[in-house]
């Protein structure tokens, strides 16, 4: 990630380079959404994998049965993604998101700020105010902090 020294006091990361890892999965997921649909249906006897398990989960989609579906997980780190975009992600009720604190995480001490930079902004002539802009919101951050104003207020500053 590069840094750059923006303004006074301000170590802000430009460019938040997104990144996502796979940190756990359902062994076997298929079969496992396979026999919770087979206990709502107590259909057991039917149970054959690998050749019932394809076309039953095609069938519950068709259906709509979709909550047999949430038996199988997967855990997802996500790295320099931007504040809009993880509350598109929250949206979505199949997930249990644990997000960064901006209440707990000790900005500019433990880490530095992220900024995205969106390519569409990245390439305009409004780069070095956007840029700017998120330096003095960083700054104004720092600033009400050490005024004693709760982080859980003063982060709405943040970009």
């Amino acid at each position: 990630m590069e840094s750059t020294a923006m303004g006074q006091g301000s170590m802000t990361d430009i460019i938040a380079k997104p990144s996502v890892e796979l940190m756990a999965i359902t062994p076997n997921a298929e079969q496992v959404i396979e026999l919770a649909c087979r206990t709502c249906y107590l259909s057991f006897h039917r149970y054959n994998p690998p050749a019932s398990t394809e076309e039953l989960i095609k069938k519950i989609i068709r259906k709509k049965h979709h909550s047999v579906l949430e038996h199988a997980m997967a855990t997802f780190r996500i790295k320099g993604g931007s504040r809009t975009f993880t509350h598109e992600l929250v949206r979505h009720r199949l997930m249990s998101p644990s997000q960064e604190s901006q209440r707990y995480v000790e900005y500019g001490k433990t880490r530095n700020f992220d900024v995205v930079l969106p390519p569409t902004i990245e390439k305009s002539e409004f780069k070095d105010r956007y840029l700017e802009m998120t330096a003095q919101c960083e700054r104004f951050y720092n600033e009400m902090v050490k005024a004693d104003i709760p982080k859980e207020d003063a982060r709405y500053i943040l970009p």
